[in-house]
């Protein structure tokens, strides 16, 4: 693909943002507007993955046919690993998802932590002693 045709969907991906800007500033949208949008963009996402992937797949396939056994095994392997990395949800999101707790659950989840925080500071080796 050439510098310029590279060029030409980067600005073709950024107008589309541009033109979707005055429709995030509704304030009421019709149902029939948000499932269309909705619509366009999982089958966008959906082209995106299948483009993705199939790209992924090429080294392996092509170890598969020369017979390449070892290069079909690292290939794999990496394949294998980069979509597991990839799909896995990164712990620090669980906490911002959920509400925090209220009421008598909130006060013991703090009594709780600090009964822990005393314990592990009892045993830190403390300046001066």
């Amino acid at each position: 693909m050439s510098s310029s045709q590279i060029a030409l969907l980067g600005a073709i991906a950024g107008f589309t943002i541009y033109l979707g800007l005055p429709i995030g500033r509704l304030r009421r949208p019709t149902p029939r507007l948000k499932a269309g949008l909705n619509a366009t963009a999982i089958g966008i996402l959906i082209f995106l993955v299948w483009d993705v992937l199939s790209h992924a797949w090429e080294p392996v396939d092509g170890a598969l046919g020369g017979h390449h056994w070892g290069s079909v095994a690292a290939n794999g392997l990496v394949l294998v690993l980069g979509l597991t990395v990839g799909l896995a949800r990164p712990r620090p999101l669980r906490r911002v998802d959920r509400t925090p707790p209220q009421g008598r659950r909130a006060r013991r989840i703090g009594r709780t932590r600090r009964r822990l925080g005393r314990r592990a500071r009892a045993h830190l080796p403390q300046p001066g002693r």
